[in-house]
């Protein structure tokens, strides 16, 4: 088992998205510092993330897994290692909201 509390023969079966959210469920209760690790990803924005899951719906994974990252360090890590990010279509600056009431 690495530092993470997770051995590289688990991944076989948490990168299926039933039993990932099932063992992070788990760990919220059984060790809140494990499933704190584990939960906080770097997605935020993408939309292809499913915050509430900590899951990522384009590559099916957990948002926090990362082939080579989570496999050979035992670290968290983007599962598309960024390369599929997409950011979120949303209007989050005031400025740009502003700029769309003086267009009407």
């Amino acid at each position: 088992m690495n530092q993470n509390g997770i051995s590289q023969l688990n991944w076989n079966s948490l990168r299926q998205k039933l039993n990932w959210i099932k063992w992070l469920e788990k760990q919220k209760k059984d060790n809140p510092a494990l499933h704190d690790y584990w939960a906080v990803h770097s997605c935020n924005g993408c939309q292809q993330l499913d915050d509430t899951l900590c899951w990522c719906n384009l590559l099916k994974l957990p948002a926090t897994y990362n082939q080579d990252l989570t496999e050979s360090f035992g670290i968290t890590g983007m599962p598309c290692g960024g390369e599929k990010f997409e950011r979120l279509a949303k209007l989050t600056h005031d400025s740009e909201i502003l700029n769309l009431k003086i267009q009407k």
